[in-house]
């Protein structure tokens, strides 16, 4: 605000595996947003909500983010849509 722009850019060569989730909702909400995903993966557990509007003068990109720590793949993923309904 006000200040210089900066560009942070993550160059860690071992870099931890990550999975990025962009949901297809139903219309009028077809990025589901308020949509909250879980995910396990080996013994670590996280959750995301998918959002928009809620930083001020930028966007977070409308997905669920994950990082998955040691392990290479998820074992499982919830996804709770603003209806209510668990997939």
């Amino acid at each position: 605000n006000s200040g210089p722009t900066r560009l942070y850019e993550n160059l860690d060569g071992n870099a931890r595996p990550s999975l990025r989730l962009k949901l297809v909702g139903r219309p009028p909400n077809t990025s589901g947003i308020g949509a909250r995903v879980r995910l396990r993966a080996g013994d670590v557990e996280r959750v995301d909500e998918v959002r928009a509007g809620s930083n001020y003068v930028s966007q977070d990109p409308a997905e669920a983010h994950f990082g998955l720590g040691a392990a290479r793949q998820a074992d499982r993923i919830e996804i709770r849509w603003p209806s209510g309904r668990a997939t």
